[in-house]
């Protein structure tokens, strides 16, 4: 019953997604309604997980060094996108101008860079999965992980694979990874820590 809830849940944060881009009118006052609608979707999964706000204040200081490595991460794929900005900006204008193709070069750059910034981002987010159950398996007791870990259906995530075939580990990195580093959930868990 919990997980047909859920799947209703983001069911509803679907349509109110895309009502946010049919009503152009409304876009913003319906993006903002299906924030709340996530949030409500966040708390949804983590207050079932009665976590004491001592415990909240445990992991907090792991989400903030995590959101700022993120945020380290940007800047630095920022610089890098930095010079080669004139560049594509002058293809960009000989595209639109003279309908020439960008170089080789210059696509094989990008792609490159692509490909640089998609690794990276991978390997900082397994880190971050494994540092943040890490801290979770320190403070949270055995029921707690254990509410977390069988909170989320992989099916929701992936429908072909067989859910049984996943252990409580391996769900709870899952949790771990769609609700407590879900960008939205920070404001929440510092205003359940007060």
């Amino acid at each position: 019953m919990k997980h047909a809830l859920r799947l209703i849940t983001l069911v509803g944060l679907m349509l109110i997604s895309m009502m946010a881009f049919a009503q152009v009118d409304n876009s913003a006052r319906a993006t903002e309604m299906g924030r709340r609608v996530h949030q409500l979707n966040l708390l949804n999964q983590v207050l079932p997980v009665l976590m004491t706000k001592e415990q909240i204040k445990k992991l907090l200081p792991v989400m903030e060094k995590q959101r700022q490595a993120v945020k380290d991460l940007e800047k630095r794929e920022f610089d890098q996108m930095s010079k080669i900005d004139a560049k594509v900006q002058a293809a960009l204008k000989d595209a639109k101008e003279k309908q020439v193709l960008p170089s080789d070069e210059l696509n094989a750059e990008i792609q490159l860079m692509a490909a640089n910034f998609n690794m990276e981002r991978i390997k900082l987010l397994a880190v971050q999965i494994n540092e943040l159950a890490a801290a979770m398996e320190e403070h949270l007791n055995a029921g707690q992980i254990k509410s977390a870990a069988m909170a989320l259906n992989p099916k929701i995530y992936n429908p072909e694979v067989d859910d049984s075939q996943y252990t409580e580990k391996e769900r709870l990195l899952l949790w771990v990874r769609y609700v407590l580093m879900d960008p939205e959930i920070y404001p929440l868990m510092i205003e359940l820590s007060k």
